[in-house]
């Protein structure tokens, strides 16, 4: 099956049901099957082809989704980079070489400069542009036949930028139905089910978890056209909505709101989470709550999920030093998930390594041969993840192997500090970076602290010397900021921090 035709399939069954909302307006599946069809055609008279790459620079939208699905049925590339990083847009458009560009009408004079050559649609309906996403649906024309395959390249999102250049990862349309549907089964998803997702659509992550397996069991699907924990909430009551999904920052948020606010859970029955560090205690939040949490652990290479919880308990074992780490959950079933050392070797239970998958992964980087085979070699996804299991086969991350911090005394995991960090109450967000000192590195952590909460940095050294069992774990200094930087996806940006000016300054870590 591709892409497109999982929204037919789903509006033959349900031709009336809503399947798309937003704060501002919604569409049946049979309106948004009738919108892609009449978009393909109009985009295929604008000379989209097969393995085109179609790019979509634009804020969350009704329309933003229904443009990747008419881009899908073309059998071409719907490359998505988010509004809010316009860098990422220049650094890339010339390796993408897009041969259409859709964005909002503001942005497509500043764009064409890097992009010369591409035919512009905007998302309104300003007569400056020559064409617009309405003009498009109101054209006359029928779709020629596209002859492609499940194999075809469909989608491409950049990976995330916390501490490393970004990269082009191209899904194709299976293995991620194929995974769409373990997701699905996994979070027990119903056709009387609705859903919100809470991140950037630019993002894998809200197609991934939060499109694609709703449109499996032609579930309802909500999506927030600009963040805010108020009018979340307001749209979970207003649509009986039963699951929402997004990265842990988000869910931080919406449950702080929710508790401040006195705000009940309305009809909510499950929350989905990226993984990140800390999630233990927003899962405690939010189970406190009286909702469910699940973690799940993916990335934009997979197009699918490395291992998720489930709904309902489910045994674990975690391992010391590492018992602080939280449980994601075992693999789905359609991956296969394995720890191996730096020879490629199989570790045991308990024993941190690369995690690597197989089981369906993504197509490849856009433009990056040597890349890609790299980080599929053998048959396997290299995540670069570093990670370990337990004797149930659950799974348990604990850094990208760009952060760890690499001591004299030996590797530091910075998710081992950070969640100790996370156990004081008054810290928000809370992240670790290794520091060049002569020779090898020490660690030093960053914390941003609760509204109204107070917290010096010598009681912050302490509360990680009581805690860490490992000495040399303990963090040389604790740096206290109002907000941590972020990467436009909602993750924390260690490349900033390493950058910050406490440590540009600070002579004592540059000294012997």
């Amino acid at each position: 099956m591709m892409m497109h035709e999982l929204l037919e399939h789903s509006a033959s069954r349900v031709p009336d049901k809503t399947f798309l909302f937003s704060e501002s307006q919604s569409v049946t599946y049979s309106q948004a099957l009738d919108s892609v069809r009449k978009a393909a055609a109009a985009l295929q008279k604008l000379g989209v082809k097969k393995g085109d790459r179609v790019l979509i620079f634009a804020p969350n939208s009704v329309e933003y989704v229904l443009a990747m699905f008419s881009v899908f049925k073309l059998g071409a590339i719907a490359a998505l980079i988010d509004i809010l990083d316009p860098s990422s847009y220049r650094r890339n458009v010339k390796n993408l070489a897009p041969k259409l560009v859709i964005a909002p009408s503001e942005h497509i004079d500043a764009l064409k400069k890097s992009t010369p050559k591409a035919e512009f649609v905007s998302f309104d309906n300003k007569k400056e542009t020559e064409h617009s996403w309405q003009s498009l649906l109101n054209s006359l024309g029928e779709e020629m036949q596209v002859d492609f395959t499940e194999d075809t390249p469909c989608h491409l999102s950049f990976t995330s930028e916390t501490t490393y250049e970004p990269k082009p990862a191209v899904l194709s349309h299976e293995p991620s139905l194929r995974a769409t549907r373990c997701i699905a089964e996994r979070l027990e998803l119903t056709t009387d089910d609705t859903t919100l997702g809470v991140t950037t659509l630019s993002s894998s992550h809200i197609l991934v978890y939060g499109i694609l397996p709703q449109m499996h069991r032609r579930a309802s699907i909500g999506i927030m056209e600009r963040w805010n924990p108020s009018n979340a909430w307001k749209m979970i009551h207003n649509h009986q909505v039963r699951m929402i999904s997004g990265t842990a920052i988000r869910l931080s948020e919406l449950i702080d709101y929710a508790r401040d606010q006195s705000i009940d859970k309305g009809s909510l029955m499950l929350v989905l989470s990226g993984g990140s560090a800390g999630i233990g205690r927003i899962r405690k939040k939010w189970e406190q709550h009286g909702v469910p949490f699940v973690e799940t652990y993916g990335m934009s290479e997979l197009g699918g999920s490395v291992a998720m919880g489930h709904r309902r308990f489910f045994k674990s074992k975690p391992v010391k030093p590492f018992n602080r780490i939280p449980c994601i959950g075992p693999a789905l079933p359609d991956k296969e998930v394995k720890i191996v050392d730096e020879n490629g070797k199989e570790v045991s239970c308990g024993v941190p390594g690369e995690i690597l998958v197989s089981g369906g992964f993504m197509w490849g980087y856009w433009g990056l041969p040597e890349e890609t085979t790299k980080t599929t070699r053998g048959g396997w996804l290299h995540t670069s993840d570093i990670g370990l299991m337990d004797e149930f086969d659950n799974v348990y991350w604990l850094a990208r192997k760009t952060d760890i911090i690499h001591t004299e005394n030996g590797p530091i995991y910075p998710r081992v500090i950070e969640e100790t960090l996370f156990g004081q109450p008054s810290v928000r967000q809370a992240c670790a970076v290794g520091v060049q000192h002569g020779k090898n590195q020490v660690p030093v952590a960053f914390v941003a602290i609760f509204p109204n909460e107070s917290v010096r940095e010598e009681q912050l050294l302490n509360h990680c010397k009581s805690t860490l069992e490992r000495t040399h774990y303990q963090p040389s200094r604790v740096v206290i900021k109002t907000e941590l930087p972020m990467t436009p996806s909602g993750k924390i940006d260690k490349k900033q921090l390493k950058r910050s000016e406490e440590l540009v300054y600070d002579q004592s870590l540059d000294s012997d």
